[in-house]
């Protein structure tokens, strides 16, 4: 037992990124399992003699806090502790909220109670297109809890979610495991998965794309798909324009976060991008109007579990007051409702 624990350990270590912005940008460090791959090591990194040795104590410092947070954070002096594993947990990027942290392994249980929202016209619309269908092994990139593979599990590809959050990975197995779902997930950022050549049919990214480094990611992709496969990026917003309670709703969300650059989504074309020669050609666009029905708990829950809010940087007392305010606005609305969203589908076709 004790090997083996030592053996998951030194497979682990922490990946350091230099943001363009100069920044150091730490991301996750995490106790991956047994089945699972390792973030491919920094070359300069790996050399070090001391290299291994940094990896089991950082690692073991992480697990145990982990582990024992609950109790850390009724201690004083463990709260530098805690505020460093804040760090290693979290996501910076200039392009969003302002440079802010964001973490959506802060808000799972929410993010897998509701965030599960796509109607099955999306689905049938991928289906439609051949990806994600009987015998294709498909790699779903920010798999999250595993929305896009549980709800796509039904028509017989072989999936694997990957996602740079262990808590988000925790839920997804958890979920597809009480659905008797045999889906494979890798905790791992997108740009450092490692995996052979030429593996997948299908990789798809879906809500998330924006969030990678696509100097990195898109080689990445590209040598992972097979000859022939194909990279689908598809995405869905709401209307605030179009949509009185989701307006309401982003003006309460930007009141207590006012650097959230997630509201004021508008409908936009589906072309090839710029981005995509050279690795992709395209094979399929498409943008359609799609109406999702809530309750005042599950939209509730939908926005507390989105980056503006559950993911955010803001402070517990600041989330409350936000929940306040917008469960009372909420009893003004019908119990049941629909909003109004936009969805895009762009299907590339490896070059």
């Amino acid at each position: 037992m004790a090997k083996n624990s030592l053996t998951h350990l030194l497979r682990v270590f922490r990946n350091i990124r230099v943001a363009p912005f100069g920044e150091l940008r730490f991301l996750q460090c995490e106790i991956l399992h047994q089945q699972n791959l390792a973030y491919p090591c920094d070359k300069n990194l790996s050399q070090h003699p001391c290299c291994s040795l940094w990896r089991v104590a950082i690692f073991t410092i992480i697990h145990v806090i982990r582990v024992c947070r609950a109790v850390l954070e009724r201690c004083e002096i463990c709260k530098p502790l805690l505020l460093c594993y804040t760090l290693c947990m979290e996501i910076r990027d200039p392009q969003f909220d302002g440079g802010r942290p964001f973490d959506f392994g802060k808000t799972s249980a929410d993010y897998a109670k509701f965030r599960d929202i796509y109607p099955d016209e999306f689905y049938k619309k991928l289906t439609g297109l051949n990806l994600g269908t009987e015998n294709q092994t498909v790699l779903d990139l920010g798999t999250g809890t595993g929305v896009l593979p549980r709800n796509m599990y039904r028509y017989g590809a072989k999936w694997t979610g990957a996602d740079i959050s262990q808590n988000q990975i925790e839920y997804a197995k958890k979920l597809s495991v009480e659905k008797g779902m045999n889906i494979r997930y890798v905790c791992s950022s997108a740009e450092d998965l490692d995996f052979p050549p030429e593996t997948f049919d299908v990789v798809t990214a879906c809500q998330c794309f924006g969030y990678f480094d696509k100097k990195k990611v898109l080689p990445k992709i590209h040598e992972l798909l097979k000859t022939g496969g194909h990279f689908a990026v598809l995405f869905m917003a709401w209307l605030p324009k179009e949509d009185k309670i989701a307006a309401k709703t982003e003006e309460l969300v930007l009141k207590y976060n006012p650097h959230w650059t997630g509201a004021n989504m508008t409908r936009y074309p589906v072309n090839e991008p710029d981005w995509a020669k050279g690795y992709f050609t395209l094979s399929h666009a498409e943008a359609f109007d799609i109406p999702v029905t809530f309750t005042r708990e599950t939209w509730h829950g939908r926005i507390r579990s989105c980056r503006g809010i559950g993911a955010s940087s803001l402070t517990p007392q600041e989330i409350s007051l936000w929940e306040k305010e917008h469960l009372e606005y909420l009893k003004t609305v019908p119990q049941q409702f629909k909003i109004l969203h936009y969805a895009t589908i762009l299907d590339l076709k490896k070059a």
